[in-house]
């Protein structure tokens, strides 16, 4: 029986995983849904404990296109919460944060928070 050479070949992987993001806008504070489920209670913390701009979509851009640019990853992850209340507002700020940062490979696992939203 011949014995078979193999060789091995180096493959690289670069992933850039993000977690608990919590993309937030004000537009998300006066949507009708608001104040079903648990959202109200997201909304007050928000408010008076984190502040509106804790989460803000210029360091989520600024931390997606480092990871496209400078570390030149080949994927980004993203699981936990996208989003602060499950909005429709929130959810489109945050796909266009990420379509404007990225190529387009971007994968995502939704957070509690982000089943409120349907």
């Amino acid at each position: 029986m011949a014995a078979v050479a193999r060789t091995a070949v180096a493959t690289t992987f670069r992933l850039a995983h993000f977690s608990d993001v919590h993309v937030f806008t004000t537009a998300a504070l006066w949507t009708p849904t608001l104040i079903e489920a648990k959202r109200w209670l997201g909304a007050l913390n928000v408010l008076f404990r984190r502040g509106p701009n804790v989460y803000s979509r210029d360091v989520l851009r600024a931390a997606l296109e480092d990871a496209v640019r400078t570390a030149r990853v080949d994927h980004i992850a993203i699981s936990g919460d996208l989003t602060n209340l499950a909005t429709k507002p929130e959810f489109e700020l945050a796909a266009q944060t990420i379509a404007d940062a990225t190529d387009g490979t971007v994968g995502w696992l939704k957070g509690t928070v982000d089943g409120l939203g349907g």
